[in-house]
């Protein structure tokens, strides 16, 4: 899928993530992860060296269960409404 659902949901969890720089993964993971480019076995390495010798392991799997939040069912839904508030002003502004 091209989104990275599975990211934001191992995210959620808490989990230190590394992921290809493609599609949505770079807005599925933002700042709360590792991103990749490439398939060079030693960028991966190297990738997922950084996460596990951070220094601050709580602190990466804080940050990705806050970043995750940003895309629950909850949040979602608050965008797509504010979306619709928005056209539905902007409409009603023409319309006068």
């Amino acid at each position: 899928e091209s989104f990275g659902l599975v990211a934001v949901e191992a995210l959620a969890c808490g989990a230190p993530l590394a992921a290809t720089r493609v599609g949505g993964l770079p807005t599925a993971v933002g700042d709360a992860g590792v991103l990749v480019d490439g398939h060079d076995p030693r960028a991966w390495a190297d990738a997922i060296a950084s996460l596990l010798d951070h220094g601050d392991l709580p602190g990466i799997r804080a940050r990705a269960a806050r970043h995750a939040e940003a895309f629950s069912w909850e949040a979602t839904t608050d965008r797509l409404v504010a979306v619709y508030q928005d056209v539905l002003a902007r409409r009603r502004s023409l319309a006068s």
